[in-house]
């Protein structure tokens, strides 16, 4: 570990992984000025974003297409409920603590330093809390 955190290795930037990343230019604008952690998680649809240090501080956004959505805005839109939203949450900081050893890669992204982690349970958890909250 080193002095501000775990270090990871660099992500290849021949992987699928990076390819999936290059294609959110919106996620992409999101890190340039995003200045707290990010760790994203790709999968075979939208990204998913932990900002902040997850499990206990933290927030979730997320990216289809070249739209980025989060809590709030879900909110005021009315497609989740402030339950939903606690509820969201809370599920997320548990499927965050139950996955400490996914493999987690570092990435340079618009200059800054991403966490990846290309675990496809997590994903999949994280994709399915989201659908149930703003089903």
């Amino acid at each position: 570990m080193g002095l501000f955190g775990p270090k990871y290795p660099p992500l290849d930037e021949a992987s699928g992984t990076a390819q999936v990343l290059a294609k959110f230019a919106v996620f992409e604008d999101f890190v340039k000025s995003a200045n707290d952690r990010v760790e994203v998680l790709p999968g075979d649809g939208d990204l998913y974003a932990f900002v902040g240090k997850p499990p206990k501080a933290f927030g979730i956004v997320w990216f289809s297409g070249d739209e980025r959505f989060d809590v709030r805005s879900a909110m005021e839109s009315g497609a989740i409920t402030r339950e939903a939203a606690v509820k969201l949450v809370g599920s997320l900081a548990n499927i965050y603590s139950a996955n400490p050893g996914a493999e987690r890669f570092e990435h340079k992204l618009a200059g800054h330093k991403v966490i990846v982690t290309p675990s496809a349970e997590m994903y999949g958890a994280v994709r399915d809390a989201i659908a149930e909250a703003t089903g």
